[in-house]
């Protein structure tokens, strides 16, 4: 039997728009190749075999190596290797249904930026504009992630990567759950593998729990303003915790703090890569 077949126009449509969203997510753009949305008559694909409709949530549907088992202390699997380009790992990402997120999301979230990043962000997990455009940090707090990234030369083009902690955007805004985090908190390490940044600035209690839970000299029960302004390490990369954006545009008396701790990251990557800021702006 021929691997190729000819799927269905509704089919052609969901396989054009993932690959859509996944160049969203890599160029943090859409690219030109997508701007015109009528699909040619004939896609010809590799045959795929479809997911399930259904995802129990006390059974995860695993049709792959489940990613969620992916630790610092194991090798990263054929699929999300070290090799394994950023597009390819999109793509695993978008096939994720070890969580019920996996249900009421209209997009998943794998994160947008450089794919030589010199700092990656994580923040706590995807809100309703994320959710809608498949992009991290959009709406008003990703403008204001944006001008707090401007402020220490670094952007999301061309010298840092952002991406949250779950990447499917809980209902109603809420805080993603431990299990769900869990679920994900392999593709952060896989995107880490991938990323190789040379900093790592958490927004947010929920992903310095999810990249530090191995970290035993950290009280997770404790607020953020516990937390921020100290450093932290994983796999030997520095690591700081600063608020959310979306925290500061409810409570403005956070911009202060926050500028402390821009400030503090901005001295520590100078020292780490002088040249950082070179292609701010390019």
């Amino acid at each position: 039997m021929s691997q190729m077949s000819q799927l269905t126009i509704e089919e052609k449509q969901t396989i054009y728009n993932l690959l859509k969203t996944a160049s969203q997510n890599v160029y943090g753009y859409t690219p030109d190749a997508f701007k015109n949305e009528k699909l040619p008559e004939q896609i010809p694909v590799k045959t795929v075999t479809p997911e399930p409709e259904h995802i129990s949530p006390a059974e995860p549907v695993q049709t792959e190596t489940p990613i969620s088992e992916i630790t610092t202390s194991t090798p990263i699997p054929s699929g999300v290797s070290v090799g394994v380009s950023m597009g390819e790992l999109i793509l695993k990402i978008a096939r994720c249904t070890r969580c019920p997120l996996a249900r009421t999301r209209t997009n998943v979230v794998p994160g947008t930026g450089s794919r030589t990043p010199e700092v990656l962000v994580i923040g706590d997990g995807p809100g309703s504009p994320e959710d809608n455009s498949g992009l991290s940090f959009t709406g008003p707090a990703g403008d204001l992630m944006d001008k707090m990234l401007n402020a220490i030369k670094l952007n999301r083009k061309t010298n840092c990567f952002l991406t949250n902690a779950v990447k499917c955007a809980p209902p109603q805004n809420r805080d993603p759950y431990p299990e769900e985090t869990e679920a994900c908190a392999g593709f952060i390490e896989a995107q880490i593998k991938c990323l190789k940044p040379k900093m790592i600035l958490c927004t947010g209690r929920i992903a310095a729990l999810t990249l530090l839970k191995n970290n035993k000299e950290i009280n997770f029960s404790l607020p953020v303003d516990q937390l921020r302004g100290k450093w932290y390490d994983f796999n030997s990369i520095p690591v700081l915790i600063t608020y959310n954006p979306s925290e500061v545009l409810k409570n403005l008396d956070l911009k202060r703090p926050v500028w402390d701790d821009l400030r503090t990251f901005a001295a520590k990557l100078k020292e780490h890569s002088p040249s950082y800021a070179q292609s701010f702006g390019q």
